[in-house]
């Protein structure tokens, strides 16, 4: 059990270090960089998002996507937010960006 506790303690360490690793790399660069887990969960925001929005990346650490993003008012909202999460999934299962070009007022270039 000691052992088990160990490496998962380790898995977390390196997993740790490799996200501000991650944080500190996207800190410098200008452009507006968010860090999202699978689910949307938003980890992070790079000083270029910050500068962008107006929003701290401690304000919206931890909220999900379409709570930071609500729907754009003049879009059909549930198909907008359907069209994202399916440009997030290509992303995940080809490992390549994809570009959504559909939102009437927001432009998304997804990268995993």
């Amino acid at each position: 059990m000691l052992v088990a506790r160990s490496v998962m303690l380790s898995a977390e360490y390196r997993l740790e270090r490799l996200l501000e690793r991650t944080r500190q790399m996207l800190a410098h660069n200008p452009a507006p960089i968010l860090l999202l887990l699978p689910d949307l969960t938003l980890l992070y925001a790079n000083p270029g998002h910050e500068a962008l929005t107006g929003r701290l990346s401690s304000e919206i650490s931890g909220m999900k996507m379409f709570d930071v993003f609500p729907a754009n008012p003049g879009s059909a909202g549930e198909n907008a937010q359907a069209a994202v999460i399916a440009s997030i999934a290509r992303v995940m299962a080809s490992q390549s960006a994809d570009e959504l070009l559909e939102q009437k007022t927001r432009y998304y270039h997804i990268i995993w």
